[in-house]
């Protein structure tokens, strides 16, 4: 009987080296059709060397990856998350996951995925390439939720309204001084971002007010005189919009204005501001408008909100007036041109942080799926 037992533990142990080496021939196989870009006999292979090692998460890795690549993506993401959890910290695994993702249209799944990825120690080639296709990603979700929103306007439907949510209109030129345009988009730009350092706001981005403007096909001008203020509060879908101009005093001086208005009832909540000074005092000007925008709204600051407002992100107008010329230029994908207006503002200022940011994240050269590959190994 000792005997007989002891055959049949061994006629186990060969059965499973059989399977195993099986199993191990399978994913090879499978990788080699993958080369030859013979998809569905890749997936039929690895699905056996699966069956054979269901936790190899370099098994799930190519399986997903093959059928991404047969374009079957639903099933290439749930091998790719699959092996994401067997390795949490696998380059070309979380590419794939996010490149399916966003293939497959869920866009935030997708950016959520390379923010991960961005979050690890890769090339900066494929960092600014993830940049870039995030950036896309939002801008198509924005653009979604604009249509969407125009589409419940024009029905008379409610948009929803996140609370305590703020956006920054393009403030008018009062003077119609056509020197004053390039900073109007500026303005709107560091309002947002003074807005965005207070704990208990919501903003949205200034970009998804280009995406309404282009989308209805306005200028900033057209908007204000066609649109009310409040119907501009729910196309964004925002609690409280903030609007203003700025006014030419003379040669040298400037007034900027500005007031928070509730969107639920079109009314301007609170009394609005005004800051004057010399044009070269503008960013100062800038951050005494929101201060009082920021009361309107009826908010406290700590001393550290308040602080982080207060810091000037330039002392040069120049480099100010340069950084808000890129910032029209990247609006309209002008990206060379950005780059020019931008890396200008770092020559007239080489702190300005801001300028370097948006320099840094300008799509460049895309890559192609294989440099991607190539990259993330």
């Amino acid at each position: 009987m000792k005997i007989q037992h002891r055959s049949f533990e061994l006629t186990l142990l060969s059965l499973w080296l059989v399977l195993a080496a099986c199993g191990g021939n399978s994913f090879k196989k499978g990788q080699e059709l993958m080369r030859k870009g013979d998809y569905n006999s890749a997936i039929l292979q690895l699905r056996v060397a699966e069956g054979k090692h269901p936790y190899d998460w370099k098994i799930k890795r190519a399986l997903g990856v093959a059928y991404y690549k047969n374009q079957q993506l639903n099933f290439a993401i749930t091998k790719l998350y699959q092996a994401r959890q067997l390795k949490l910290d696998d380059l070309p695994t979380l590419l794939y996951l996010g490149l399916s993702y966003e293939a497959a249209g869920k866009l935030e799944d997708a950016n959520t995925t390379f923010r991960t990825l961005l979050s690890l120690n890769i090339e900066s080639a494929l960092r600014k390439e993830l940049l870039a296709r995030m950036r896309d990603n939002q801008i198509k979700l924005l653009t979604q939720e604009i249509k969407q929103n125009i589409a419940d306007w024009r029905a008379g439907k409610e948009s929803p309204i996140t609370p305590n949510s703020v956006a920054v209109l393009y403030f008018r030129n009062v003077s119609e001084w056509r020197e004053m345009d390039p900073i109007l988009k500026g303005l709107a730009e560091l309002i947002t971002l003074d807005l965005l350092k207070v704990k208990n706001l919501r903003l949205s981005d200034r970009i998804k007010v280009q995406l309404l403007l282009e989308e209805l096909q306005f200028s900033p001008a057209d908007f204000f005189d066609q649109i009310r203020a409040a119907d501009a509060g729910r196309l964004l879908g925002v609690q409280h919009l903030i609007s203003g101009g700025v006014e030419r005093i003379d040669d040298t001086k400037i007034r900027l204005s500005g007031g928070v208005v509730e969107t639920a009832t079109g009314q301007l909540r609170g009394s609005g501001s005004e800051a004057s000074g010399s044009f070269s005092d503008i960013l100062k000007l800038e951050k005494q408008l929101v201060m009082d925008l920021i009361q309107d709204l009826g908010i406290r600051l700590a001393p550290s909100e308040a602080s982080a407002i207060q810091t000037l992100p330039t002392f040069n107008s120049l480099a100010f007036i340069a950084f808000c010329k890129g910032l029209d230029s990247e609006d309209r994908q002008l990206f060379s041109e950005a780059q020019s207006y931008y890396q200008s503002a770092l020559n007239s200022d080489p702190n300005f942080t801001l300028a370097k940011e948006r320099l840094s994240q300008l799509p460049g050269e895309r890559l192609s799926i294989s440099e991607l590959e190539k990259l993330a190994s």
